[in-house]
């Protein structure tokens, strides 16, 4: 798991409570697939927050720690803070 922060820089809706969200991250994400990230949950008594992107079109890599990607109707960024293993 990778410990990171998706930053919505973009988007057609407001489907997202915040724009920002710390958690883990199973892998970089990729062209064509989605983007997971779990994380601390907003809402007291709720175990987990969990953001699940639709179909990745295009993803740069802006520094070794650093990825931009969009969606079908969002931007992100995504900053890699550190791998838990």
């Amino acid at each position: 798991m990778i410990r990171a922060k998706l930053t919505k820089i973009s988007s057609t809706h407001e489907n997202l409570r915040t724009n920002e969200m710390v958690g883990g991250i199973p892998k970089i994400p990729e062209v064509g697939e989605t983007c997971v990230i779990v994380g601390r949950a907003l809402t007291p008594g709720v175990s987990a927050r969990m953001i699940h992107t639709t179909k990745i079109s295009k993803v740069e890599r802006i520094s070794s720690k650093q990825y931009e990607f969009w969606t079908k109707n969002s931007h992100y960024g995504l900053r890699l803070l550190e791998e838990v293993h």
